[in-house]
């Protein structure tokens, strides 16, 4: 199954920033979830594929994804084996329900002989990936802009107080030379307030107060 997201913001997202694992076992079936952020779906398949040799001898490896934001997001799901919609599906509801990107879920199941039915086995790897979920250490990521800021040595000292009050930038380094080069990461939602400042300090038109943009995602 694989769904497209909406537009692709600036806005702060939940991944995670440790790993979870956790194992339930429903009528002597064994469930032994995993969770872990990946940065693309290639990632997130082999992370898959190194679970499944792992666990050479099990009867199924199913996994949902929840990779990117906006409309490039790529949600999905695999059952591998088992009943449509039995494992996959209840998975990726439990991280759209949490709102995580960039993250994996990967249920291990050993049959125990009893079968546990559509309704059971939903359940059960819905679970075994919310306990999973809940062993792992979650983040808030706030996408940043990277920045080269050029000013006269004159107003470096105006510049760094401004910068030191203003919340969603920080200074990464600073360079001198015929003039002072701040590297800048600036919170994407912040942006347009921090050029607005730095614009009338410096006196220049909003749209050329930088050189060199980037984008990264950085912890609160």
């Amino acid at each position: 199954m694989q769904q497209d997201g909406g537009k692709a913001d600036a806005q702060p997202f939940w991944t995670l920033e440790h790993p979870g694992e956790a194992e339930l076992v429903v009528e002597r079936s064994r469930f032994i979830g995993f969770a872990s952020r990946v940065s693309t779906e290639e990632d997130a398949l082999a992370r898959v594929d190194e679970i499944r040799r792992r666990f050479h001898d099990a009867r199924h490896v199913c996994y949902a994804m929840r990779i990117g934001r906006g409309i490039e997001q790529v949600e999905r799901g695999a059952d591998d084996g088992e009943p449509s919609r039995s494992a996959g599906f209840p998975m990726l509801q439990i991280l759209q329900g949490r709102e995580l990107c960039d993250t994996l879920v990967v249920v291990v199941r050993y049959f125990g002989g009893i079968k546990l039915g559509v309704g059971g086995l939903a359940r059960a790897y819905r679970e075994a990936a919310r306990m999973a979920l809940d062993d792992a250490v979650a983040v808030e990521l706030f996408p940043e802009d990277v920045e080269d800021l050029v000013i006269p040595y004159s107003v470096q000292a105006q510049v760094e107080h401004l910068l030191d009050g203003q919340q969603g930038v920080r200074i990464i380094a600073t360079d001198y030379g015929a003039a002072v080069r701040m590297r800048l990461a600036i919170r994407c939602v912040d942006r347009r307030a921090i050029e607005s400042r730095l614009a009338a300090l410096l006196q220049r038109d909003e749209r050329e107060v930088f050189e060199e943009r980037a984008q990264v995602d950085a912890s609160e």
